[in-house]
């Protein structure tokens, strides 16, 4: 009897050792288990909290380039309709975007078709937002009316501040709101108007020169005809996105990015430009005979010529024209459709007369077949034959003017051209892709 209660009691305490052995297993276990759930969760808060930064980073960078496309768009001249671009924002999040213009009510974009008695236009912006491998979409319509003026007030050549010639004929109106001097000209070969300030008329007694007939004379009220204007913008958005270095063929001639300069570098030299957006500081004939500007496609080709007096321009003092000439003969386009070449030079803005700097000078036989907008120069070629329209700030002619109207294009620049503004927006699903948005 005494030795059996000895013997359970340590039985009894062999027991209780392995229980607590267990019951500390089991302890730890919970806690490695409750431990390991805790790791999980941060983990995945964390990749969470990545992802939902990454996309909210994505979707800013979205959003900038589709500011940027709608910049560029109301700024660079035919960056709208079925154009694109890209950048890196500061934080390494990158955008792409392309834009593409809404022919009818049912072309796919967010939002609904915009509605109107008056030209409009529209245009789609989609733009892709990437960061840290995370990508979001957003769409945004985009509409604009059209003015109904025109960069070209007169149907015809209109020298703001005078024109001069001895020889003049045919389909075209002339306007000026300072002195036309006509004397001696031909104005019977003219069908059109002779628009002008009272008083500023000049022409001979003799009755073939009396703008009469075909000729007719229209007295403006003064001030006299409003000048329109292309905005600077549209000159520095032309710098920042435009053809040069791959829309241009080049014969005899070559191309510095450096200075913007187009120079002729042998006799019959030629710069044939397809469809878009060029932009110069000058073009340098260089004294070669035979300078040709041509146009291929059916496209509009839009040319802008800069100058040092625009701030914030690269151009050289002195230049802002095509120059050089000597006695070269200049053919602009002239197998082409005068609406398919637009001219613009910037000049010096507040200039009169022959103060303003030359746009093309020293020309013989200039035959141009294009619209050319130059309210803030001068031009005096030894003779000029245009098919299209032309504004300028001073013109004399030192030999026969010949002319005839062709109606520009409406989709010119300036403020010939559409300002945009969005009508809807959204931000598009994963799926957009391959669905639309």
């Amino acid at each position: 009897m005494h030795s059996l209660i000895p013997n359970l009691l340590r039985r009894l305490r062999s027991d209780e050792r392995g229980f607590i052995l267990a019951t500390s297993v089991i302890v730890l276990l919970v806690l490695l288990l409750t431990m390991t759930a805790y790791t999980l969760a941060a983990s995945n808060n964390t990749t969470t909290a990545s992802h939902t930064g990454s996309s909210a980073q994505a979707l800013a960078a979205a959003q900038a380039g589709e500011q940027a496309a709608l910049f560029r768009v109301n700024n660079a001249p035919g960056s709208g309709g079925a154009s694109s671009g890209n950048g890196t924002l500061g934080d390494g999040a990158t955008y792409s975007y392309t834009v593409t213009s809404l022919t009818s009510s049912s072309s796919p974009c967010t939002g609904l078709y915009v509605s109107s008695p008056n030209t409009l236009n529209q245009d789609c912006i989609s733009s892709t937002g990437t960061a840290n491998g995370v990508k979001q979409t957003v769409e945004e319509r985009i509409a604009g009316y059209v003015p109904q003026t025109s960069l070209f007030p007169v149907n015809g050549i209109f020298a703001i501040s005078g024109l001069s010639t001895t020889q003049i004929s045919g389909t075209f109106s002339l306007g000026s709101n300072g002195t036309l001097s006509l004397t001696d000209a031909n104005l019977s070969a003219l069908s059109g108007q002779i628009e002008y300030l009272a008083g500023d008329l000049q022409q001979s007694q003799n009755a073939g020169e009396q703008c009469t007939g075909t000729c007719t004379p229209v007295v403006e009220s003064s001030p006299g005809i409003t000048v329109p204007s292309v905005a600077d913008s549209v000159y520095a958005g032309a710098k920042t996105t435009n053809s040069d270095m791959t829309g241009i063929t080049l014969v005899n001639a070559s191309y510095s990015s450096s200075t913007y300069i187009l120079t002729a570098t042998n006799n019959s030299a030629s710069a044939t430009f397809s469809p878009g957006t060029y932009y110069f500081c000058g073009i340098n004939v260089g004294g070669f005979s035979n300078f040709a500007l041509n146009t291929t496609g059916s496209g509009i080709v839009r040319i802008y010529i800069d100058s040092s007096y625009r701030s914030g321009s690269p151009c050289t003092a002195g230049l802002g024209n095509i120059y050089g000439a000597g006695n070269s003969t200049a053919s602009i386009n002239s197998s082409g459709t005068s609406s398919n070449l637009q001219l613009y030079f910037y000049g010096q803005p507040g200039c009169t007369g022959t103060s303003c700097p030359p746009a093309i000078t020293n020309m013989n036989a200039t035959t141009m077949v294009a619209d050319v907008f130059a309210p803030n120069s001068y031009m005096d070629p030894t003779s000029l034959t245009l098919d299209g329209a032309l504004v300028v700030g001073d013109l004399t002619d030192q030999g026969a003017l010949t002319a005839t109207y062709q109606q520009p294009s409406s989709s010119g620049s300036g403020s010939g051209s559409s300002t945009f503004y969005p009508t809807a927006t959204a931000v598009c699903p994963n799926s957009y892709a391959t669905t639309g948005c």
